[in-house]
């Protein structure tokens, strides 16, 4: 392995591409990353926003559809529900925190570890720029940035959440709908399967146009979180300063917490209570019920729940912890290679 790494390190294309490295390894300081992340996060999220407003709103009006928590009589069902809000209220103010803890520290930074250059973010600075202009500018432009991604994250975490949710409730609803004993006419059993039926049927378009709509954002997002994060592991293992160090730390920081908790967390929350209904249903005694299209209404329910529901990233990727835990293998992987490569070059 090691020779055949030395061979292609010796070659002609390798030594050439050595040259572009030490050449641009002269211009680009770490923040550079930073830079160019923080501008494709914006660029990505506001694009987003931007592009997808129309389907925004009418996932805003299809929630409005949503069955109500009245509907259930179970307290713990109730419970769960609540809670789910307060955790995305709570991980909200959180990455509000994250985020502009971020622009504290690469102002602390600046002022406090710099070399006399007040300047949160490695661009050119025109002379004719007065200094405080240049600051004030990039705090804009960092503020920009973290409004566009909380605005976007809180978008898709409260869809996410909302519709874990409702399958929570159609399962509570499903799992009480034959109950042993209890006499109800053949046309209440009817009115209530096919309100089931029908409102699988409307989550389960809630959870595809949620993709149509922040599927191909998702993807662009994990590629530039392998990005940024294998060099920023990169920059805290070499040490190149305290500053450099303290700002790579806290970014990482955010950007996983990031990661986790507004994507691969949620769409898990939502796949796993997807994989109850069929379970669900099938349990539910509904064999005991005489009724033709009832049977075939639970029939039709399990057989539509076969089909794996998960928020998709560019139809590729399945948004969900096993996911994160590969990006965070990704992540080392390329962190490992470039770290090989560039002590071979030094």
């Amino acid at each position: 392995m090691s020779s055949t790494l030395s061979w292609i390190l010796s070659s002609p294309c390798t030594r050439r591409g050595e040259r572009y490295y030490l050449t641009l390894n002269r211009y680009l300081h770490f923040s550079s990353v930073i830079n160019a992340t923080l501008a494709f996060f914006g660029i990505t999220k506001l694009l987003s926003l931007r592009l997808n407003r129309d389907k925004i709103a009418v996932l805003i009006n299809k929630s409005s559809k949503f069955l109500d928590l009245e509907t259930c009589d179970e307290e713990n069902i109730i419970a769960d529900c609540k809670a789910y809000n307060s955790i995305i209220t709570t991980m909200l103010r959180v990455l509000v925190a994250a985020l502009f803890g971020n622009i504290l520290v690469f102002n602390a930074a600046a002022v406090l570890l710099g070399d006399g250059d007040v300047s949160l973010l490695t661009i050119y600075k025109p002379s004719f720029v007065p200094g405080f202009i240049m600051y004030l500018g990039q705090n804009y432009v960092l503020v920009l940035v973290v409004t566009a991604v909380v605005a976007h994250d809180g978008i898709l975490i409260t869809c996410i959440i909302m519709a874990q949710v409702q399958f929570k409730l159609i399962n509570n609803k499903l799992a009480k709908l034959f109950v042993k004993n209890q006499q109800y006419r053949k046309n209440d059993f009817d009115k209530s399967i096919k309100e089931c039926v029908d409102h699988h049927n409307y989550l389960l378009e809630f959870v595809s146009y949620t993709n149509r709509t922040f599927s191909s954002t998702l993807l662009a997002y994990l590629a530039i979180v392998i990005l940024a994060m294998c060099v920023e592991f990169y920059t805290v293992s070499k040490q190149i300063s305290l500053e450099a160090t303290l700002k790579a730390l806290i970014y990482i920081s955010a950007v996983l917490f990031q990661l986790v908790c507004f994507n691969c967390m949620p769409g898990q929350l939502l796949t796993n209570e997807t994989e109850k209904t069929s379970e669900v249903a099938f349990y539910s005694n509904w064999e005991e019920v005489s009724s033709p299209s009832v049977m075939c209404a639970v029939k039709m329910i399990i057989h539509r729940t076969q089909k794996p529901v998960f928020i998709s990233a560019g139809g590729i990727l399945s948004i969900n912890m096993g996911t994160g835990m590969a990006t965070l293998k990704t992540i080392f992987s390329y962190y490992m290679f470039l770290r090989t490569v560039t002590e071979v070059v030094d």
